[in-house]
């Protein structure tokens, strides 16, 4: 039945995105420590579950909209409207899952913002003091050599002639 095989897909993605809340953890905890050997191997592990998760939304996606076709709702008519029209005990499984799979996201959210927060930090505390030692070299323009090169003064060019 479709509305079991959507309630399973749902489960598999809750639980792939744990995993992946599991590996961000570890990634957090490998960025902290300054293990980028260990950060390029999680990284791969978290790029391996990606996958995974994309092709059960896919899956998911499918059966969510044969469901809807099934039971013929419309544009306007969402999840809640198909959870009406489902049995009771159809309706309380897909709730389940669906709270778990929300709180899966919210998890993996919570933790990639953290490590998007803690990068942020990094570099501008690495830009700042870079800063403060070379201010001189504020224009950050390099060479292709790695040595640093003087901006050239500003032009405007006319595009029309």
């Amino acid at each position: 039945m479709v509305i079991s095989n959507l309630i399973q897909i749902i489960q598999a993605e809750a639980t792939a995105l744990h995993t992946i809340a599991a590996l961000e953890k570890k990634l957090q905890d490998s960025l902290m420590d300054k293990n980028f050997s260990e950060v390029e191997d999680v990284i791969a592990e978290i790029d391996i579950v990606a996958q995974t998760i994309q092709a059960l939304d896919d899956e998911r996606e499918k059966e969510y909209q044969f469901l809807r076709a099934s039971h013929r709702l419309t544009d306007q008519e969402g999840l809640g409207d198909l959870f009406t029209l489902l049995p009771d005990n159809h309706r309380e499984q897909l709730a389940r899952v669906y709270r778990e799979f929300k709180v899966a996201v919210m998890e993996v959210q919570f933790l990639a913002s953290g490590i998007d927060m803690f990068s942020r930090h990094q570099v501008q505390t690495l830009r700042s003091v870079l800063d403060e030692l070379y201010p001189d070299r504020k224009s950050r323009t390099y060479t292709a050599r790695g040595m640093h090169q003087e901006l050239a003064s500003p032009m405007v060019l006319d595009h029309s002639l």
